[in-house]
């Protein structure tokens, strides 16, 4: 679980998680930010505006959903729980089409990962 963690967090984002958790002396650490650009002002780049960042997480997804085409990958917990949450809607309502709010850093990595799980009848709006 550790490597695929790994695998889909960029380094720029688990440098920055390491150091927070090793330096909670920092005083920015518990500081609450007025907006996002209050936030953005404290970083040394763009931060997730960064088209490396940006670049890097698209072609990760891009070769996950390649991957999943061809392989079984195991379920995480959060697509365990998207999973649920489609579950009982399509009982509930014997419905064909679900409405998906996807939210996220991963460029659709979980949409993906949870499309190859459900049988293609179902639609996803």
């Amino acid at each position: 679980m550790k490597k695929i963690i790994k695998d889909f967090i960029p380094p720029i984002i688990l440098k920055g998680l390491r150091k927070a958790l090793t330096n909670k002396s920092d005083e920015n650490s518990s500081r609450i930010f007025i907006d996002y650009n209050d936030a953005l002002n404290l970083c040394t780049t763009n931060a997730y505006e960064e088209e490396e960042l940006i670049d890097v997480i698209f072609l990760k997804t891009k070769r996950f959903s390649e991957k999943i085409q061809s392989e079984i990958i195991p379920i995480w917990g959060t697509t365990a729980y998207s999973l649920l949450s489609i579950i009982n809607p399509v009982i509930e309502n014997q419905s064909k089409n679900i409405n998906v709010l996807d939210f996220g850093g991963a460029c659709g990595a979980h949409y993906f990962h949870l499309r190859s799980l459900i049988d293609k009848k179902l639609k996803f709006n």
